[in-house]
């Protein structure tokens, strides 16, 4: 503890007193920074602490996979314009726009927040712009989005009906204009959803591996929504300025014949990205891409939020280093204790249920008629030659069994491929399941091993140890390349 004290830094102390102050921060973190703070015996609670005696170390903000990784692909494409996570027009239009905004949408690209802190934030930007955005705008977790990608889609239609089923009937339609009426919706999809990681992935805390500010939970990359809330923006700054021009040609009586050209102009693909099909009334149709009504949408959002007019922009920034400045020091190496005995105490629980259902040794899957034939025909090994399900099975076992399976499936398998395809066809998911529990033993041999036999099968036999000898564990990283080496030591001992 004294060790640890001795790194304490004034910074985190800091930082953990601002948290335990803060009442919107997270109530795991107020909790835990105090059992600290008391651990080490700082009076937290004193107006005048002097923390002077402790050194001062600041934390790189730009200390992330996402910043390398911007780094390389600019590296890569000799460019100096491209932004993790942006579209490359679009990050070369905020570049060459504004500069200063560019560093500041790069710079909160490392945020990760919550769905009910993504939805307080939607609620203050779009009042700063009320004047330009009537429609209000649903926000939802869309985790089965197309594609696995976040969007912004609108809605316009004549049927009322519609609308209220897709805002939910308990809200009221806040806008409309000659009996249309206007949906507007973000759909964020949160890290981790699907099989593809979002790009709020790549900015991780170094130490923890954990995503801030919100690091519990289901988080969303915060830039991902400034960037869909753009393109509402966007869509109704075009609207209401459509809505403007109309009545004005109307109070001048001017023809008002034609209904939208700009549906001639992009396809229906394009309007399919964003939404559904749009019913054209007078007013016509805004354009909805990544061209410059976006990018300067962006880029006036970028603008109001680096001046503090959507005030949780710089809560989430604070919160943000505040985080990184305590995971990165001594509290993160707590974190990283308590993780490795959880961790430790999960594993005895396990081998202690591996152990009392003996099942961990065991084979499991259900042998097929004609691979257990072939096992029986072509064994070295006389326990094998009689192999069931439930038959425990020691490290030369496994290594055998795996290669018998291996024989099986380059001959009698292929065979009856050639033969008779549909009988294949049937014997493909039980032969997937033999392999898999073949991988699965050697990998619980491998573990055994490397934990010093704790969970029994120590050599006895002389292939066990001829085993050990050349293929020895410290020479791999992993099961898989130390499998590959007793599999050929294996076939040598045989010869």
């Amino acid at each position: 503890m004294k060790n640890l004290k001795e790194r304490l830094t004034s910074n985190e102390i800091e930082a953990m007193i601002k948290t335990i102050k803060d009442k919107d921060a997270s109530q795991f973190l107020k909790n835990s920074y105090t059992k600290v703070l008391e651990r080490f015996n700082i009076d937290y609670k004193n107006e005048n602490i002097d923390i002077t005696k402790f050194p001062k170390k600041s934390v790189n903000t730009y200390d992330f996979n996402g910043y390398e990784y911007m780094s390389d692909i600019n590296e890569k494409a000799g460019v100096s314009f491209l932004l993790t996570g942006e579209y490359k027009l679009v990050s070369k239009a905020i570049y060459e726009k504004d500069y200063g905004v560019w560093l500041f949408y790069n710079y909160l690209g490392r945020l990760n927040i919550s769905l009910e802190d993504c939805q307080k934030w939607l609620k203050q930007a779009q009042k700063h712009f009320m004047d330009v955005m009537p429609i209000e705008i649903n926000l939802v977790h869309t985790p089965k989005a197309k594609d696995g990608r976040s969007f912004a889609l609108w809605y316009a239609t004549k049927s009322k009906s519609n609308i209220e089923r897709k805002m939910g009937y308990e809200k009221t339609i806040n806008f409309s204009f000659n009996d249309t009426y206007y949906y507007q919706e973000i759909g964020m999809v949160a890290n981790g959803d699907g099989d593809n990681d979002g790009w709020g992935e790549l900015f991780r805390e170094r130490k923890t591996n954990l995503l801030i500010p919100q690091f519990k939970g289901t988080s969303f990359h915060f830039n991902t929504l400034i960037h869909e809330f753009a393109h509402c923006l966007d869509f109704q700054k075009q609207l209401t300025n459509k809505i403007k021009n109309y009545e004005a040609d109307k109070k001048t009586e001017k023809s008002i014949t034609e209904k939208s050209n700009l549906e001639k102009e992009y396809s229906k693909l394009e309007k399919t990205l964003y939404g559904e099909e749009i019913e054209i009334d007078e007013v016509g149709v805004p354009i909805t891409n990544h061209f410059e009504f976006f990018t300067d949408s962006l880029i006036e959002i970028l603008r109001v939020c680096a001046n503090g007019d959507i005030p949780l922009t710089q809560k989430f920034e604070n919160d943000a280093i505040n985080i990184q400045t305590t995971f990165s020091g001594v509290y993160g190496d707590l974190l990283l204790e308590q993780r490795e005995r959880k961790r430790i105490a999960k594993k005895d629980i396990n081998k202690t249920l591996d152990m009392d259902k003996g099942k961990r040794f065991t084979l499991n899957a259900n042998l097929l008629p004609t691979v257990k034939e072939y096992i029986q025909k072509n064994a070295n090994n006389e326990k094998l030659k009689t192999i069931n399900n439930k038959d425990k099975l020691s490290l030369t076992d496994s290594l055998e069994f795996d290669n018998l399976i291996k024989a099986y499936l380059e001959e009698d398998f292929k065979a009856i491929m050639v033969g008779s395809p549909n009988e294949a066809k049937k014997l493909i998911e039980p032969l997937k399941n033999i392999v898999a529990d073949s991988n699965r033993l050697i990998n619980n041999h491998y573990d055994n091993i490397i934990n010093n036999y704790e969970f029994g099968f120590e050599p006895k036999s002389e292939l066990d140890f001829y085993l050990k000898n050349n293929c020895n564990l410290k020479d791999y990283n992993n099961y898989k390349t130390w499998k590959n080496c007793s599999l050929e030591s294996l076939k040598e001992f045989s010869r």
